[in-house]
């Protein structure tokens, strides 16, 4: 199972590293980020019921405006502050992983997985109000990620 506090929805992954970056760069970098951020109001987001994906199980979200429209902007800022080559494709949609498998478990397991999930989960809905840059370390023998924060912005509020 993937910690709580591991918990995400993937906006962008970036072919990047800090240590690549000047300080010069690395202030542009987080700056278009910030214009990105200050770009996109704060969206809900839906997400169904968990699904065993062979490799994981994941809740996907229902596309939204604000979505893509934060998506979007993140790849603009990137792209016009000069890192396109950094940015890889596009998230095929908003969604978040429960957890990730360590070997496979053959499809009888994950339909009595599925059946286990069917019945005491819930739909999920999450307010999208902040995005983090972070650098992710991958651990496959315990099937998590795990992630240090290096910064954070505040999206604009909802205008009500």
């Amino acid at each position: 199972m993937q910690p709580p506090q591991y918990l995400h929805v993937t906006l962008q992954r970036l072919n990047l590293y800090r240590d690549q970056l000047s300080e010069d760069q690395w202030l542009s970098f987080l700056g278009a980020l910030d214009a990105a951020a200050q770009s996109v109001s704060e969206f809900k987001l839906g997400f169904s019921l968990p699904r065993v994906h062979g490799e994981a199980v994941e809740a996907f979200g229902t596309p939204r405006r604000g979505w893509d429209n934060l998506v979007d902007a993140i790849r603009t800022a990137l792209g016009r502050a000069g890192f396109q080559t950094a940015l890889t494709d596009p998230p095929f949609g908003p969604h978040y992983t429960f957890a990730y498998c360590t070997a496979d478990t053959g499809q009888e397991n994950d339909t009595h997985i599925q059946k286990v999930l069917d019945q005491v989960c819930q739909p999920q809905s999450m307010v999208v109000d902040s995005m983090h840059l972070v650098a992710v370390n991958q651990y496959p023998d315990e099937g998590v990620f795990r992630f240090d924060r290096l910064h954070s912005w505040p999206l604009k509020p909802k205008v009500s």
